[in-house]
């Protein structure tokens, strides 16, 4: 009898477990906050602070990266920490030459255990009252890009009529 018990028990529960919900939703973005949201370099290098909180319904968040722009256009992308309560971070340094004006986030990508990816682009987190930007203050900003004055490619040419040749 004992047998047969434990037989119906494990059929019972193995049945609950394969009809289990499969996820099907991506996480959800709730809110983002940044830290300071005005930043001097005067004086020198500051730290921005930002940070995510998001959720899953069922699976799991596994991985969290935030795109920011910078004033000149340049992408920097920062993978997010897991503060083990649903708040994801990363600490951006900004160094004395880092361009002075409004630094944007310009995506927030979270994915679960599931595949689902949840992307959201700067559109998506003004529409949904997200905080998304600062301003960064520097005097001493380099805003210009590196010039190429000159290439030169020594030798000039290469006689492969012999075979290859190393350059």
């Amino acid at each position: 009898m004992k047998v047969l018990a434990v037989g119906i028990v494990c059929v019972f529960f193995c049945a609950i477990s394969f009809a289990a919900e499969s996820d099907t939703t991506p996480p959800e973005v709730s809110s983002i906050s940044i830290i300071p949201t005005t930043v001097d370099l005067s004086s020198g290098a500051k730290d921005v602070l930002i940070t995510v909180v998001a959720n899953d319904d069922i699976s799991g968040i596994t991985s969290k990266v935030l795109r920011l722009r910078s004033p000149t256009n340049a992408p920097l992308s920062y993978f997010l920490s897991d503060n083990q309560d649903g708040t994801y971070s990363t600490t951006v340094t900004l160094t004395e030459f880092s361009s002075s004006g409004i630094w944007q986030i310009d995506l927030v990508r979270i994915n679960d255990s599931a595949g689902n990816q949840a992307d959201l682009t700067d559109s998506d987190l003004v529409a949904k009252g997200l905080q998304n930007s600062f301003v960064v203050v520097n005097p001493n900003s380099d805003t210009t890009p590196p010039e190429v004055s000159s290439i030169n490619i020594t030798p000039s040419t290469v006689d492969l009529s012999s075979g290859p040749k190393d350059v």
